[in-house]
């Protein structure tokens, strides 16, 4: 049966942490005493992230360095992917321990939806803390007549492989359109800029993290505009079955050389760190203390991590049902009072 989740649509949230190695999903504890007078095994987690470019890629490494720098008996490493719809399956089989993802592609995980309806259940996740708003961005040239995402029917998008075709499918939901109402161009991020930029493409669209380093670079080429959205649309969308959208603003001071800001638009929750549930109680504890207690280094790695602290992060923007807290990650928020 499926579930509808209900999320907690806080925008301050935290984020917890990560690691590496090539091994099978989780070490059995953090820096294990094997009691025959060797030296204490070394637990070897992996993150998966995300592609070059993309605010994953970022988050991963820098949770990785803190990581690696404070926590004795774990070595942390990362693992670039297709980000969330990737991360989701490698965390479900086994295969990285750790990893970040996005609620909108859990949900269809969850109800074996979209690109899930063939995958086997998703077992075996569990939530390890925080998340942060994906945002939707949406650039055209600045002489472009393009206002808003109504105008885009028959018009030609950039979007990068994996999740965002997803995305943009259901916001423009809110507009009565889909993505097939596009014409639709796979490449990289900044391949996508560059082609909008140059009047070859009208559109490129990216949901995910703010200060995104691949928007600061399309919005430095100094002909890119952001789209706004009218209130309510967000409402619209959530009223078509995609429960995961809230609206949100982009600041002007976000992305300074971009046109068109404050700009309102929709976001759902991202930068979730999930993990397989065979990650060991002992090691996902560590990780997240780790997290918490260098809370000041993580947030001058990227701008990102300024919204990323406890206790919001503690807070499972799933039902438990739905995808459990880990027991290590449970056991910190419990005795710190956040759960």
């Amino acid at each position: 049966m499926k579930r509808n989740t209900i999320f907690k649509l806080s925008l301050v949230v935290g984020l917890t942490a990560l690691v590496a190695g090539c091994a099978p999903a989780a070490g059995t504890g953090t820096g294990t005493d094997t009691g025959d007078g060797a030296a204490p095994r070394e637990d070897s987690v992996v993150i998966g992230t995300g592609p070059e470019g993309g605010v994953y890629a970022v988050v991963g490494g820098g949770l990785s360095e803190v990581i690696n720098k404070h926590l004795d008996g774990v070595r942390a490493s990362t693992q670039s992917t297709a980000a969330s719809l990737e991360n989701t399956r490698l965390v479900r089989d086994g295969e990285v321990d750790i990893a970040l993802s996005d609620s909108l592609v859990y949900s269809q995980g969850l109800n074996n939806e979209g690109a899930f309806e063939d995958d086997p259940p998703m077992a075996g996740v569990t939530f390890l803390g925080g998340w942060y708003p994906a945002i939707g961005h949406h650039l055209v040239r600045v002489d472009s007549d393009i206002q808003s995402l109504g105008d885009m029917k028959g018009r030609s998008v950039c979007i990068a492989p994996g999740i965002q075709s997803t995305m943009l499918d259901q916001i423009l939901s809110g507009w009565g359109m889909s993505i097939d109402d596009l014409k639709v161009v796979v490449d990289e991020y900044a391949n996508c800029a560059d082609r909008v930029a140059n009047g070859e493409i009208d559109m490129f669209n990216y949901n995910g993290g703010g200060n995104s380093s691949i928007v600061i670079q399309a919005a430095s080429l100094e002909q890119m505009r952001a789209l706004s959205m009218p209130a309510g649309t967000a409402e619209k969308i959530v009223a078509n079955g995609y429960n995961v959208w809230f609206e949100i603003e982009i600041p002007s001071d976000m992305y300074s050389e971009l046109q068109g800001l404050p700009a309102r638009t929709v976001a759902n929750a991202t930068g979730m760190l999930i993990a397989n549930e065979e990650l060991s109680e002992d090691t996902a504890y560590a990780i997240v203390k780790a997290m918490h207690e260098h809370h000041d280094e993580l947030a001058k790695l990227h701008p990102q991590f300024a919204a990323y602290a406890f206790p919001e992060a503690a807070q499972n923007p799933f039902d438990e049902a739905d995808m459990p807290t880990h027991p290590g990650a449970l056991r910190y928020f419990t005795e710190q009072g956040w759960r």
